[in-house]
């Protein structure tokens, strides 16, 4: 069973929770370029693979930080107060 404590805070939102991970571009656009031109198709799929990111599952952003650093904490004291 998974942990559900926060680990991380969002320096954009202050969200305290897990991050989530978010591909980058459009799976839409992915499809088209599969569809009519392969080679394409290919290196955009291989770029969207390699460009995941972990994310604010509230506001989108990639501005979470562990709660168990310097910065963290600070983070989680100024949006305390």
């Amino acid at each position: 069973m998974k942990n559900k404590e926060p680990t991380h805070i969002c320096a954009n939102c202050g969200f305290k929770g897990r991050p989530v991970k978010q591909t980058k571009g459009s799976f839409a656009l992915e499809l088209l370029l599969w569809i009519v031109f392969l080679i394409p198709g290919v290196a955009y799929t291989i770029w969207r693979m390699t460009t995941t990111q972990e994310v604010c599952p509230k506001c989108k952003t990639p501005n979470m930080l562990p709660l168990d650093t310097p910065k963290g904490r600070e983070l989680e004291q100024s949006f305390l107060a």
